[in-house]
C-alpha cells in the first residue's frame, strides 16, 4: 500500500519553486490641494524674494568700497626727570587706557559730526539713495540717524587684552573710503594728543600751586627766624653759648693759675704778705664772676625784655631753624617738580602707531550677493518651514 506522505511531496517541492502571486498596483498619489499650497507658499515666501534680493543686488545696489586699518597707542617707556619725583611719576600715564576711550570715540557722534562738517557725510552717502534706499544713507535722517549709519559701514574691532584696535570703514568711493580712514586715525591722534595736554596742564597746575605754598612756607619760616633774633638780639643762641662757655673756661683756667701761685706764695712768706692778700681777692673776684656766668647759662641772661633762659632761647632757635630747613627742601623739591612737569609737557609721551596704514581700494567688496542670498535663503526656508508646520499642526487639531 503506497505511503500518502510520498505522494504529496512532490506537490511541496513544485509549489516552492513556484513565483509568489502579484499584489495588486498601488493606486496613483493624486497631487491634492494641501500640496499646491504649499508650492504656493514655498513661492511667495521663499522664491520671491530671494529672485528679488537677487534682482536689487544685480541692479539697484551700489558697490562699496572697504579700506582697512589697525592701529595701537604707544607711550614712552625712557625714564624722565618726572618719574624720578616720587610724586609725579603718572604724568605720562592715564587713569584709563587710551584705547578704551578712542574704541568709543572712533563711532562716536563726536566723530560723526567732525567728519560731516570736514566731508559732508551726508552728501556723499545719501548720493545713491533714489536707486539704492536699502545701502544709502536717507538723506531726510537727523544725526542720530547718520550716528546709527556710521557705526553700520565703520566696524571696530578691539582686542583689551593687546590694547590693538582694527577698523573696517566703507564708501561708495574709493577716494573717500581711503580719506575718510586717514581722518579717522588723524581724529584719533588729536584726541590722544588733548587727552595728554590736560593731564599735563593739571599737573603743571598742581606743581605751580605746591610751589606756591612752599614759597609761603619758607617766608614765613624766615620771617619768624628774623623774629626772634631781633626780639633776642642774638642772633644764633647756640654761638653765643659757646662764647659763654669759652669765657667760664677762660676764667677757670685764671683760678686755677691764681690758686697755684698763692701756694707757692704761701711756701714761701707769711701769711700777711700782701701778695697773698691779693691774691685771695683776686680768687674771691674769679670765683664770683664764674659763679655769675654759670648762673647766666642755666638760668638766664639779661635782655631787654627782662631775664631770658637760655635753654629756651636754643629750644625757640632750633626750632625755628629746623622748620626754615624744611621750607628750604620742600621749596627745592617744589621748583624741580615744576621744572620737571613743564619739561614733560613739552615732549609728546603718547602717540598712535599705525601698523596697517589705510590703502586705496581698487575693487568693490561690497556689498556681497552670494553672502546676502545665502543667509536670506537659509532664513526664508526655515521661516516658510516653521509656518507650515504651525499652520498644519492647527489645522489637523480642528
Amino acid at each position: 500500500m503506497a505511503n500518502p506522505s510520498m505522494s504529496t511531496a512532490p506537490k511541496q517541492v513544485v509549489a516552492a519553486f513556484q513565483p509568489p502571486p502579484k499584489s495588486p498596483p498601488a493606486p496613483r498619489t493624486r497631487v491634492r490641494r494641501r500640496h499646491r499650497g504649499l508650492a504656493l507658499s514655498f513661492i511667495l515666501l521663499v522664491i520671491a524674494p530671494l529672485t528679488l534680493a537677487a534682482w536689487y543686488l544685480a541692479e539697484r545696489a551700489t558697490d562699496q568700497f572697504e579700506v582697512q586699518a589697525a592701529f595701537t597707542v604707544r607711550r614712552e617707556d625712557a625714564v624722565s626727570p618726572a618719574e624720578m619725583l616720587g610724586g609725579f611719576a603718572g604724568v605720562s600715564r592715564s587713569s584709563s587706557r587710551d584705547t578704551d576711550i578712542l574704541n568709543e570715540y572712533i563711532t562716536s557722534p563726536d566723530m560723526v559730526r567732525v567728519l560731516d562738517a570736514e566731508f559732508d557725510l551726508r552728501e556723499h552717502f545719501a548720493a545713491p539713495f533714489e536707486i539704492d534706499p536699502v545701502f544709502a544713507f536717507d538723506p531726510r535722517g537727523t544725526h542720530e540717524d547718520l550716528t546709527d549709519y556710521w557705526q553700520r559701514i565703520m566696524r571696530v574691532s578691539y582686542d583689551p587684552s593687546t590694547e590693538l584696535i582694527s577698523i573696517r570703514l566703507r564708501a561708495f568711493d574709493p577716494e573717500q573710503a581711503h580719506a575718510l580712514a586717514e581722518a579717522v586715525l588723524r581724529h584719533s591722534r588729536l584726541m590722544i594728543n588733548e587727552l595728554s595736554a590736560i593731564a599735563r596742564a593739571d599737573i603743571t597746575r598742581q606743581a605751580e600751586v605746591e610751589l606756591g605754598e612752599a614759597e609761603r612756607a619758607l617766608a614765613s619760616a624766615r620771617t619768624a627766624l628774623t623774629e626772634f633774633r631781633a626780639d633776642s638780639q642774638i642772633v644764633d643762641p647756640r654761638a653765643d653759648l659757646q662764647g659763654q662757655m669759652g669765657l667760664i673756661s677762660a676764667l677757670q683756667e685764671q683760678l686755677a693759675e691764681e690758686m697755684i701761685r698763692i701756694d707757692l706764695l704761701r711756701t714761701q712768706t707769711h701769711a700777711e704778705d700782701p701778695r697773698l692778700v691779693a691774691g685771695e681777692q683776686r680768687v674771691a673776684i674769679i670765683r664770683s664772676r664764674i659763679a655769675d656766668e654759670r648762673q647766666k647759662v642755666g638760668t638766664g641772661i639779661e635782655t631787654g625784655d627782662g631775664e631770658t633762659d637760655y635753654a629756651r632761647l636754643v629750644g625757640q632757635h632750633e626750632s625755628l631753624t629746623v622748620e626754615l630747613e624744611i621750607a628750604q627742601a620742600s621749596y627745592a623739591a617744589a621748583r624741580t617738580a615744576l621744572d620737571a612737569a613743564r619739561a614733560e609737557a613739552r615732549r609728546q609721551s603718547r602717540y598712535i602707531v599705525a601698523f596697517i596704514k589705510p590703502a586705496l581700494p581698487e575693487r568693490a567688496t561690497a556689498p556681497k550677493p552670494v553672502l546676502i542670498l545665502s543667509v536670506l535663503g537659509a532664513f526664508l526656508v526655515l521661516s516658510w518651514a516653521l509656518i507650515a508646520l504651525v499652520f498644519y499642526a492647527l489645522r489637523d487639531r480642528r
